[in-house]
């Protein structure tokens, strides 16, 4: 069994990362470091999921929702080009 934020998850989204073209592995790494690493490729994929359209986007836009809260309103940390973000 893999747990989300787990070690075990981490890996498989490290060795995903660099060999798919999604950029998701990306947001569980960027999520886990804190929003110190992988902030290029998080940005990449906000923009991707801004819109809402989808299932997949509307969860990923909410976590960067939640993130802002918890930031009184900041975008989450790594994320506060303020080109990309509103």
């Amino acid at each position: 069994m893999i747990v989300l934020g787990a070690d075990e998850f981490l890996d498989e989204c490290r060795a995903l990362a660099h060999t798919n073209e999604s950029l998701v592995p990306f947001f569980y790494l960027w999520a886990a470091t804190d929003g110190r690493e992988f902030s290029d490729e998080a940005r990449r994929l906000y923009v991707q999921v801004a819109s809402g359209q989808t299932a997949r986007e509307r969860y990923i836009r909410s976590i960067w929702r939640t993130e802002e809260e918890v930031n009184d309103g900041s975008p989450p940390r790594g994320l506060r080009d303020p080109d990309v973000i509103d």
